[in-house]
Formats: C-alpha cells, sequence, structure tokens
C-alpha cells in the first residue's frame, strides 16, 4: 500500500463519519484519508506525518478481517498518546481505523500504589474510591468518605466481594479484591449501594510483607461506564459499517437469487453469533425457506420453524416487526420484513439463549440492516423472475435442463450444511414415439405438455421438476426419502391413462419408468453422481419391463 497525506473530499466512503462519536478515519488504497470524524485530529496528524507505529498497523489489511491491535504509541510533533486500534478493510480497497485513547488509563496504572499516602493521594486526584483487603478479602482500608454510595466507614471488616458483587462472586477471572498478581481490567461490574450496576476500571496489586507473603490487595477503581457505554457503541459502528458494506457488495456481486439470499444469511449469522438461520419468503402467504444455515450438532428441525412462523400473528400482519418465537427450548430472533406490497419476508436466527441470552445490541444491529436485507430480497425477487423466463421449458412450463441441474445444485449445498433429505427422481416416457408416429407430433406435443401440468400442479413448494429433453423429465422431492419417491412415482404412473385419454391414445402402450436416488442428510453429494445413480436405476426399471421404477442402491 502506498501511502500520501492529503484529504481527498472527493472519494467519501458510503457512510460519512461526520457524526460518528469516536477517533476515526477512513483511508483509500493509496494512502490518501478519505474521511475523518469531528475527535480524529490526532490520528489524522499521525497518519499524515507518517508515523511508524499507525502505517505498519495498517499492514494488517492484506487479512480482510476486521483487527483490534494491542496498545501503541503514536508520537506526533513531540507529542505521545496511547491508542488502542481497530482496523477494519473493505471490498473497495479503503480501510477504517478507530482509535481509544486509552493514554490517561495507562498512566494510571503506572502510577499504583506503593503506600497508604500515595493511595489515598491518588484517590482525591481522579480514581473514584481506592482499597486495602487482608489476605481473606476483608476491606482494612477504603476511600474516600463515599464509595459507590456506602460510607467509607461501615465497610471496614466487610468482605469487598459480598459488598460489591452479584452472588458475592467475582463475574471475571480475576477478582481485585483478591488481588494475586498485579492486574489491570477495563470493565467489571460493580454493584453500588442503590442497586445499580457501574463498569469499573480497577488496577490492583497484592501487598506482600516483609518475609515474600501475601498479606493482602490493595487498588484503585475508576468509574467508566459512560466511556465503556460509548467504546460498545464504537464497536457496534464498526460492526454495522462492515455489515452494511458486505451486503451492498453483495447485491453488486451475487450472480443468482439463491447465491444472494444464502449469502446475506451467512454475514447475519457470524455478525450475531446465532447457531442457526433461516430467510423464509412468502409463496401464496405460507413462509417457505429461500436459505438456512445450521452450526449446531443438534438442529432445530426447520419444519417446525416454518409451522411456528405461520401460527405468529407477526407473520400474517402484513407490516415489519420485531419478537420472538420459542421451539424445542431455543429462543429466536424474529423480524418480518415488507420486500415489496402485499410481500413478506421473514429473518429467523437461533442459538441457546440459556447460555448466551440476545442482548440489546444485537437487536439494534439486526435492526440497522434489515432495510439492506428488504431490498437485497426484492432484489432477489426481480433476479428470480428473469431466471425464470430464461429457464422455462415453453411447451411443458417446467424448468429446462440448464435452470434445473444449478438449482438442484444449490440444493444439495444446502442440504449438506442442514438436516433434510431428498430424492432425484429420472422420469421418462415409455413408447412415447408410437404417439408421434401414430397421431401426430400435435399429439406428442400433448402428450408432453398435459404431463408437465401434472408435474406443476403435483409439486410441493420445495420441489424441482423440469423436463430434461425430449420425453425424459427430472424431479427433485424436497426433505422426500425412499418411501415419498416411491409414492410419487406410484401417482405418477396412475396419472398415465388420464394422459393416454387427454391425448387419444388410449389403444397405444404409453407409460412411464422412473428411477429413484436418494441423497442423505449431512453428506456430500454431487447432481452427476445422483443422475448417474437414478439413470442406472432407470435401466432396471425398462429392463424389468417398463412401466414401473426402481431404486439406485449403494449411492456414492
Amino acid at each position: 500500500m502506498a501511502f500520501g497525506s492529503k484529504i481527498n473530499p472527493d472519494k467519501k466512503m458510503a457512510w460519512p463519519l461526520s457524526d460518528v462519536q469516536v477517533d476515526a478515519i477512513s483511508v483509500a488504497m493509496d494512502g490518501t484519508i478519505l474521511d475523518q470524524s469531528p475527535s480524529a485530529g490526532f490520528l489524522v496528524s499521525a497518519w499524515s506525518g507518517g508515523c511508524e507505529a499507525l502505517r505498519s498497523f495498517a499492514h494488517n489489511s492484506a487479512s480482510g478481517i476486521p483487527i483490534t491491535s494491542d496498545v501503541r504509541s503514536l508520537a506526533v510533533d513531540g507529542h505521545e498518546r496511547r491508542y488502542q486500534l481497530t482496523l477494519t478493510p473493505f471490498s473497495s480497497g479503503a480501510l477504517l481505523i478507530v482509535g481509544r485513547d486509552v493514554t490517561i488509563q495507562e498512566s494510571l496504572t503506572q502510577a499504583l500504589v506503593n503506600s497508604r499516602e500515595l493511595l489515598q493521594d491518588l484517590v482525591r486526584q481522579g480514581a473514584d474510591f481506592g482499597f486495602e483487603t487482608d489476605i481473606n478479602g476483608y476491606f482494612t482500608y477504603a476511600g474516600p468518605d463515599d464509595v459507590m454510595g456506602y460510607q467509607a466507614s461501615e465497610l471496614i471488616g466487610k468482605k469487598a466481594g459480598d459488598v460489591f458483587f452479584e452472588g458475592g462472586q467475582c463475574p471475571l477471572p480475576l477478582d481485585p479484591f483478591e488481588a494475586l498478581a498485579p492486574s489491570t481490567q477495563d470493565a467489571l461490574p460493580i454493584l453500588a449501594a442503590d442497586g445499580n450496576v457501574h463498569t469499573m476500571w480497577v488496577s490492583s496489586t497484592p501487598l506482600i510483607s516483609e518475609n515474600g507473603t501475601r498479606v493482602g490487595a490493595r487498588g484503585l477503581f475508576r468509574d467508566v461506564t459512560d466511556s465503556f457505554e460509548s467504546e460498545k457503541s464504537r464497536r457496534q459502528e464498526t460492526v454495522r459499517l462492515a455489515m452494511l458494506n458486505r451486503i451492498t457488495h453483495l447485491l453488486r456481486s451475487a450472480d443468482n437469487v439463491a447465491a444472494l439470499t444464502q449469502d446475506s444469511l451467512n454475514e447475519l449469522v457470524g455478525a450475531l453469533r446465532a447457531e442457526a438461520g433461516w430467510i423464509c419468503q412468502a409463496k401464496h402467504g405460507m413462509p417457505v425457506p429461500a436459505a438456512h444455515i445450521s452450526l449446531s450438532d443438534d438442529p432445530i428441525d426447520s419444519d417446525a420453524i416454518i409451522q411456528a412462523l405461520q401460527d405468529a400473528p407477526e407473520w400474517s400482519d402484513g407490516c415489519e416487526k420485531y419478537f420472538t418465537l420459542h421451539i424445542d427450548g431455543a429462543e429466536l430472533l424474529c423480524v418480518t420484513l415488507l420486500v415489496e406490497k402485499g410481500q413478506m419476508a421473514a429473518v429467523l436466527l437461533a442459538r441457546d439463549t440459556s447460555l448466551f441470552p440476545w442482548s440489546d445490541a444485537e437487536h439494534k444491529l439486526l435492526e440497522s440492516v434489515v432495510d439492506n436485507l428488504a431490498v437485497a430480497l426484492k432484489q432477489a425477487r426481480m433476479i428470480e423472475e428473469l431466471e425464470r423466463l430464461s429457464s422455462t421449458d415453453e411447451l411443458s412450463g417446467l424448468l429446462n435442463r440448464r435452470a434445473f441441474n444449478s438449482a438442484v445444485t444449490r440444493r444439495l449445498a444446502q442440504q449438506k450444511r442442514g438436516s433434510s433429505t431428498g430424492c432425484f427422481l429420472y422420469v421418462d416416457l415409455d413408447h412415447f414415439k408410437e404417439v408421434n408416429d401414430s397421431l401426430g407430433h400435435a399429439a406428442g406435443d400433448l402428450v408432453i405438455a398435459s404431463f408437465g401440468q401434472i408435474l406443476r400442479t403435483s409439486a410441493r413448494e420445495n420441489d424441482i421438476v423440469a423436463r430434461l429433453g425430449g420425453d425424459e423429465f427430472g424431479l427433485w422431492l424436497d426433505g422426500t426419502d425412499e418411501s415419498g419417491a416411491v409414492t410419487k412415482s406410484k401417482f405418477l404412473l396412475d396419472q398415465m391413462k388420464h394422459i393416454r385419454s387427454v391425448a387419444g391414445a388410449e389403444h397405444l402402450r404409453l407409460s412411464l419408468s422412473v428411477g429413484i436416488a436418494s441423497a442423505i442428510r449431512m453428506k456430500d453429494f454431487s447432481l452427476e453422481t445422483l443422475s448417474n445413480a437414478a439413470d442406472v436405476a432407470l435401466y432396471q426399471a425398462k429392463k424389468s419391463g417398463r412401466s414401473g421404477y426402481a431404486i439406485a442402491e449403494d449411492v456414492e
């Protein structure tokens, strides 16, 4: 990366930094500063001045993922500040650099008290309170007079953890009141006398006697609740900007509807630390999965998800709403989207909330990206319609071979990640040539059109049906095992009497043969493997006298 120094007002980011309440700059690939937040003057000076610590950190953008640094010293014209930096690369090549100034915290840490007098002095000069405890964690000193709503004198002799920690147990691995080694912690929740929880910065060290044994602990606390919330907002803003950038990139780069929808869902699942996710779109008023991902060894049944969404009043209201669903002990975070007038979609995310409840920040993050997601799903519908027009066999009204291959390949990829099964059916009309030879090609066309209508009207929402060419047809039965595929084959065989009647071919031998190949869930199957297996089974059905079906064995 080449590094320049001037600010270029003609290359702004998609999301301006003028309203961002943290130190942040965006930098182009050539090093030009594209934008800056109002408080980022020191970062701008450091970058423009060629600060090595800042420039070297920017080279980490090659990883392509957000990175947070350890604390670094940035020097500008003899002035030095200490920053913790976060780097976010964007697909355009630009970098977002956000800095947190920890200069004061570092100074306080290094000035950790070595005596009672210095401890008291530091408390007076800036810390909210200081303490000393004995070897069992009981207060021997606390000050100043008001300590988180308590009188200092009433704390002496009490166990510190019982006073300041809910349940008496420190929520972080290192208990500052029983310090075994010097430590600094940035976000320790402390319970004040009024019952409110404050976020505290704490620096503590053990007290060591002359013979080298630990006799207690000593330390300083500073209330950083406001700055901690500001830091959380900064991190959430960084994640939000990165996700919006990713969704924008998907809108521009996705070449089909399934990829667009699935990739958008993958982004949401990753950003919100979900274990599973679904995007459902309305077809004839019913929610139908358009994308699904599961990272759990014990996945939630997709049919249960669809039924719960269908029963939820938020789905039928026809407007955007946030709500939760409870299925099999899991709490799902849900949002309905109005993609187009009267056309609904929904996003559902699941994880074990008994361990990790959904936070307000995660609710807000989902809320901040749904508008972009609605745009993505609207574009998906447009892409879907264009694909339909270019992928339909005109005579039968079914998919053509190219579209069928593409759709089944995507479905197999989803099945590998999910928990459903599926079956591939290879169907061939027996003695179709007799129809053309005896009754003419118009009658043959009528047979193809009538059979195509039966396949369309009997297909379920997630089934895929196609005319592969001539008198050959392909079916993908989603979520169906061999038993269901046999039932479907028998149904089609029963329809041939009607087909012969419609075409005026009652006296002819027109029938069909079916080859069945099953794809087992959570296993990697290629379309070529299933197609070849179904073709072999079809040959067996014909060899056995036609007008029947056969099941492929040992599909690998």
